[in-house]
Formats: structure tokens, C-alpha cells, sequence
């Protein structure tokens, strides 16, 4: 693909030079060389998700700081595990549930996704092969399937979310890679409203095909009783676990050959800002309003 797949090949190679201005064609050239790579070696892992098991996770998987969820689950409130798109992530997932940490997940709808017929069957085939090899479900993400994810959170489950997911125009906007991009709200609001630990996660892989499941401690949420100002704020903490991490590992990131559609426009930022502050003027109206009467 690296070799034949021009459009592919000259988008993340714009969109790597755009972030890395300091880095010479060569080493861009090697990074989106490398990058395509891992992304086949992603596909190719898809196919033998049916063997991961604690023989495999043993042989090939290194769990940095697993005291973490441990941790989440003794205090019996879940787990929100927030992952990049990086390397194996479907693995880490399945390592989490052979470690005794019930897993689901909360995926795109692919029937709303604008992918060709070979893409989605591709996709559904991905998912249905991690749904068989969980304990819980995949829920898909803006289907009316929110009391099923907040159960699973209340079972002392956890639940798997990307955190540079697709948004809609109502999210927080935040500062990434030295541009302006939207952060899905989902998982802080879930987080919130459960008591759930919310948990940074990468699945990188070396050279040797080990993977490295690295979790992060719980991230501590900002609860001042602005909810507005609180959901951008902790958008920020958590796009600030994922920026060092793609710049650390470019090459096994997944999204560089679309992250040049999610930048937010000053336009886009201004209209945004407006519409937040009007919500949490009408928050702070009808709580004065309330305590009156």
C-alpha cells in the first residue's frame, strides 16, 4: 500500500510535516513509511483475535501500571478507559479482559459511517471479532444505548472509548498538536455522572511485535459547578495524555491521514464559545429561578 496508495501516502505526509516543521523529508518519509506499516500489522492482528489469550498476553503483551485498574475495580465504581488509535488497540483491550477486567466497548455506528461496502463489511468484521472475545458488548456510539453503557458502569465493568473519535458541533473545542480540534464529551459526561475512573490508555508495539499496553492513573476531573467550563477543561487534561503520546510514537498512530478534516476554524471556535456561554447562562438563570421558588 505504502508503495501504491499515492493519496494515502502524500495526506499523512502533509499533515506529518504540518505538526513536525523541524523533521527533514527523510525522516517524515520514514515515519509514513513506518506508519503504514503498523497499519497493516493492525489488520493482520484482527485475524487472531480468537488466540489472544493468557498464553498469548504472557508471550507478546507488556502491561505497564495494571495496579491502576486494579485499583478502580476495588473501589467498585467501573472504569472509563479513554485510548489514541494507536498500534494494537483492539489487543489491549482483549489483554484487559484475560487480566479479569470485564470489558465493553462504545464504537461508531457503521451503518452512519460514509465508507464504501468493502470498508464497512471490513469494519463490521472488526467488531464483531472483539465482541467475541469480551465479556460485555460493543454499544454504538449516539444510538439511544447510554442506560446499557452507565449498567455496565454501575456492574463495576469498564467500558473503551477513542477520545479522537467523530464530534458533533455541540463538543468542547481544545487545543492538539498546536491546532484547534473538538474532544468527544461522551466520555468525561459518563465519568461524571457514574463515579467511574477514567483512564488514559496506549497499545504501542516494538520491533520485535511485543506490545506495550502503557496505563495511565486515574485522571482527576475538575468539578467546580460550571459545566460548561468544567467539560472544557477536562477535554483539555485528557487531550494532554494523548498529545506526547502521538508525538512519541507518529508512526503508529492511525489518524494522520484524516486529522487535517478535524481542525476547528476561528469561525467554528467563536460560534462555539457563543453557544457555551449562552448554555451556562441559562444554566445559572433557571438555578436562580429554582432556588426562588
Amino acid at each position: 500500500n505504502y508503495r501504491i496508495n499515492a493519496e494515502n501516502k502524500g495526506k499523512i505526509t502533509r499533515n506529518l510535516k504540518d505538526i513536525f516543521p523541524e523533521k527533514s523529508d527523510g525522516e517524515l518519509r520514514e515515519i509514513c513509511r513506518k506508519n503504514f506499516i503498523n497499519h497493516a500489522m493492525h489488520s493482520l492482528e484482527i485475524l487472531y483475535l480468537p488466540s489472544v489469550n493468557e498464553r498469548f498476553v504472557k508471550k507478546y503483551v507488556r502491561v505497564i501500571n495494571f495496579d491502576s485498574p486494579r485499583k478502580a475495580l476495588e473501589k467498585g465504581n467501573g472504569i472509563v478507559f479513554i485510548l489514541g488509535h494507536f498500534g494494537a488497540y483492539y489487543i489491549s483491550g482483549i489483554t484487559m479482559q484475560v487480566m479479569g477486567v470485564p470489558m465493553n466497548d462504545i464504537s461508531q455506528d457503521v451503518s452512519k459511517l460514509n465508507l464504501s461496502k468493502l470498508d464497512r463489511k471490513i469494519l463490521e468484521r472488526r467488531l464483531n471479532s472483539y465482541q467475541n472475545r469480551i465479556s460485555g458488548k460493543v454499544f454504538s456510539r449516539g444510538s439511544g444505548q447510554l442506560l446499557g453503557v452507565v449498567k455496565a458502569i454501575k456492574r463495576n465493568e469498564a467500558i473503551s472509548i477513542f477520545i479522537e473519535s467523530f464530534t458533533t458541533d455541540k463538543d468542547p473545542v481544545v487545543n492538539f498538536l498546536g491546532r484547534k480540534t473538538r474532544f468527544p464529551q461522551g466520555p468525561i459526561r459518563i465519568a461524571l455522572q457514574t463515579g467511574a475512573a477514567l483512564l488514559f490508555s496506549t497499545a504501542t508495539r516494538d520491533k520485535n511485535g511485543v506490545i506495550t499496553v502503557d496505563i495511565y492513573d486515574p485522571l482527576e476531573l475538575e468539578t467546580t459547578g460550571d459545566k460548561e467550563r468544567d467539560l472544557q477543561r477536562n477535554a483539555q487534561k485528557c487531550v494532554d495524555l494523548l498529545e506526547p503520546a502521538v508525538r512519541q510514537h507518529p508512526d503508529q498512530w492511525h489518524l494522520w491521514r484524516m486529522i487535517h478534516d478535524r481542525w476547528v476554524t476561528e469561525n467554528e471556535q467563536a460560534q462555539y464559545e457563543l453557544e457555551s456561554d449562552d448554555r451556562g447562562a441559562r444554566r445559572r438563570h433557571d438555578g436562580a429561578h429554582s432556588s426562588l421558588g
